[in-house]
This record gives structure tokens, sequence and C-alpha cells, in this order.
């Protein structure tokens, strides 16, 4: 889901009436002002009498996945936005994290060029003296190796 979606879907949510809403299955009703031949509904969180979003009211005729379905899109207008909340947060600790991991792997980096260089020191130091190599010019080059990665591994 991209950010513009997440922002169509919290639009919606903004525009829709106020939760929490309720799902009222006439079986189950409480109110007198509800006629207790209709079908399942929605009511929006007002309760004025009068006053009710029939989302489910004719599509469903009482059956079980209709009730269910009353049941879920009242239960959506409060889920949905708190779904959006949750996805905003979470990719907001995710962009931490991916900074964090971008940082170590950088660390770690450096840590390998140092590893490296020293290696070429220690190699350096044991090359024989007597051979004809040209022992300083070697060693020189390692430790200037090393010294630049320990500068680029502490900055």
């Amino acid at each position: 889901m991209t950010t513009n979606d997440l922002d169509a879907i919290r639009k919606l949510a903004d525009a829709a009436t106020p939760g929490p809403w309720q799902a009222i299955v006439p079986a189950n009703e409480t109110g007198d002002w509800f006629d207790p031949y209709d079908d399942p509904m929605v009511v929006t969180s007002d309760s004025t009498p009068g006053n009710y979003c029939a989302i489910a009211k004719d599509i469903c005729n009482g059956d079980p996945e209709g009730v269910a379905d009353t049941a879920f899109i009242a239960a959506a207008r409060s889920a949905v936005p708190a779904l959006c909340d949750e996805v905003e947060q979470l990719r907001a600790k995710l962009a931490v994290a991916r900074r964090e991991t971008d940082r170590l792997r950088a660390d770690r980096d450096a840590h390998q060029q140092v590893t490296a260089a020293a290696r070429r020191v220690i190699a350096a130091g044991h090359l024989d003296w007597d051979g004809g190599t040209d022992v300083e010019g070697s060693q020189g080059d390692a430790h200037a190796a090393l010294a630049q990665a320990v500068e680029a591994a502490t900055r």
C-alpha cells in the first residue's frame, strides 16, 4: 500500500460520520425506534431516531453473512483510522531502523578496511630484511593505508 493509498483511505474515514458505529440486529435490538421486522443495519454514532446509516439493510436480509457484514462495516469505522495510524507509526519506526542499519553497515565497512590495512602492516613487518625487498617502502605504504582506514572509521 502506497502513501497515496493510505492518504485516500484516511480522507474517506475523515469524511464519514464520526464513530463508533453500531451494528443493530433486530433480534437483539434494545431501542424502540427500529422496526423489529427490518434487516440488520449499521447505526452511526449519534443514534438519533431516524438518523442512521442502513448500509447493509437492503442487502443482507438477516442471513448470517449479512449480519456479519453489518458488524464488520460498523467495526471498520473505528478500525480503519486506527489501522492507518498503526501503519504510519510502523513506517516511521521502519525508517529509523533503516537509517540505523545503514549506519551500522558503514561502521562495519570502515572496520573491515581497518582490519585489512592492519593485516597489510603486519604482513609488511614480516618481510625478509635481507632479501633486497624495499621493506621501508612496503611498511610505509601499509602504515599509510592503516592510518587512512583508522581515520575513516573514526569519523
